[in-house]
């Protein structure tokens, strides 16, 4: 399983999504490694297809559902819809429930 971490560099919420992320990995006994990629421009947001910062990736999926046809690429915070509350980091089933599909 291919599992990136995307963020911009300063992010806030990239440390907590990233420790999330290997919570849910480590609960779900799952050993692939996570690929934390740093975006540090508007061309590299466009050619990585970035929607903000972090953005969790699982075979390449988006883990957020909704935002799987998002063209709005660029160099932001980004913002999780976490059951009607939103949030910098994405609630920890959001992530699980990815990671268990295999981005599907």
């Amino acid at each position: 399983m291919k599992i990136q971490l995307l963020y911009s560099s300063g992010c806030p919420s990239f440390q907590p999504a990233l420790s999330l992320l290997q919570q849910v990995l480590d609960d779900e006994n799952i050993t692939d490694k996570v690929e934390t990629i740093l975006v540090e421009s508007e061309a590299s947001a466009l050619e990585y297809r970035f929607l903000g910062s972090p953005s969790i990736r699982v075979d390449g999926q988006d883990i957020e559902m909704e935002a799987r046809s998002a063209t709005d690429f660029g160099m932001k915070c980004r913002i999780y819809d976490n059951d009607g509350v939103p949030g910098g980091v994405p609630a920890k089933d959001m992530i699980r429930e990815a990671i268990l599909q295999g981005g599907k």
